[in-house]
């Protein structure tokens, strides 16, 4: 018997599929991720003050935003002392999954928490997996 494992990997939702992908994705938590996602930036990365972002879909089923500026990012979670520095990619990854597991364990909701599990997924695989790890752990 082999295993087969089934590579997870992102692509950008296009700007005609935006909108109705956050319907899709979020459904009544749609404007409460997407405040939260801006907020929870400012708090991991002081330099942040606001911009576009880029909405992401990966292979198993997730769903994150990502600023569009493609520097580095660099974040610092005061709560468990982890400080790194991340793609834009990786830096809207890490703190999608952070509000996803906040409002999954406020709202409780089956949607919430698949989408918390595709994107800890995800995060495994990832090529800067060992600083999003210290981030969220």
């Amino acid at each position: 018997m082999t295993d087969k494992f089934t590579p997870i990997y992102s692509t950008i939702v296009p700007t005609t599929a935006r909108l109705r992908t956050l319907a899709v994705k979020l459904g009544n938590m749609m404007v409460p991720f997407e405040s939260a996602v801006y907020q929870t930036m400012a708090f991991l990365d002081s330099s942040y003050d606001g911009g576009y972002w880029d909405f992401y879909l990966t292979t198993n089923g997730g769903f994150f935003m990502a600023p569009s500026d493609k520097k580095e990012w660099h974040l610092k979670n005061a709560n468990n002392y982890a400080d790194a520095k991340l793609s834009a990619e990786a830096a809207g990854l890490c703190v999608s999954c952070l509000v996803a597991n906040h409002i999954a364990h406020q709202a409780g909701t089956a949607r919430m928490c698949a989408l918390w599990e595709a994107l800890n997924q995800y995060v495994l695989v990832h090529p800067e997996r060992e600083n999003l790890l210290a981030l969220l752990d």
